[in-house]
């Protein structure tokens, strides 16, 4: 059965987590919540403002969360808010044509967002509240800080250390000499 799952932030990131989140079969989306955008408003034409984030903060029920900004700061700022209540959680939510090699030996944070195509290979450490977007490849022994947005298509390898709320631009790669 599908379990409910929320979303905060309505914009662009926030639509393409719907998107993604349709595709799977352990979750729905219930709802938005979001500052911007009166309650009641539909995003996507079928998907309700449910609040705003003040209003999740104080949530009294168990509610299962995903942080849709791709500002690595803002990503930060709104899990240390939410994260203080005891009933929000965080699951990671990973496309079904995502390839994750050596799933046993990746270390995940909490609230991960692996986007379709995305490739993520062995001996690797991905922090809390990260993003990997569509057709991003992170291979063996790189390590992801929290709060973190890897964009599309992106190539991460060898060994590279991204410290806490970094943001990867579309089609990175940092070569490497021998």
């Amino acid at each position: 059965m599908k379990q409910p799952l929320v979303i905060v932030g309505a914009g662009g990131l926030g639509k393409e987590i719907a998107c993604l989140v349709g595709d799977l079969t352990d979750f729905y989306v219930q709802g938005f919540y979001d500052d911007g955008i009166a309650q009641g408003e539909l995003v996507l034409g079928k998907y309700e403002i449910l609040g705003n984030i003040q209003s999740l903060q104080e949530i009294q029920s168990e509610v299962s969360v995903v942080i849709a900004f791709g500002n690595p700061k803002i990503r930060k700022k709104c899990w240390d808010a939410l994260q203080e209540n005891g009933n929000i959680h965080f699951p990671n939510i990973i496309h079904p044509t995502a390839l994750i090699m050596n799933a046993e030996r990746i270390q995940w944070g909490k609230g991960v967002i692996v986007f379709p195509l995305a490739v993520l290979t062995a001996d690797l450490s991905i922090g809390n509240n990260v993003v990997v977007h569509t057709g991003a490849s992170v291979h063996h022994d790189v390590s992801i800080g929290d709060h973190s947005v890897i964009m599309p298509g992106s190539r991460l390898v060898m060994s590279e250390q991204f410290d806490e709320a970094t943001f990867v631009e579309s089609n990175y790669f940092k070569p490497h000499s021998f």
